[in-house]
């Protein structure tokens, strides 16, 4: 999964859910300097370990 495409699903969850827009500017900037320092094939290969596999694994 492309970070930026689960960055803009997040976000919308979590509109609905009430986060102030400041809330979810700091959390894309946290993800930004995240994504700087371990460089953004590490981060989809964590995401693919942490989410994909384990709904796989449940169907």
């Amino acid at each position: 999964m492309i970070l930026s495409e689960l960055w803009r699903l997040y976000e919308t969850d979590k509109r609905i859910q009430g986060f102030s827009p400041s809330k979810l500017k700091a959390y894309a900037l946290q993800l930004k300097m995240l994504v700087r320092e371990t460089g953004e094939n590490s981060m989809q290969m964590y995401i693919h370990i942490a989410f994909v596999i384990p709904t796989r694994a449940s169907s």
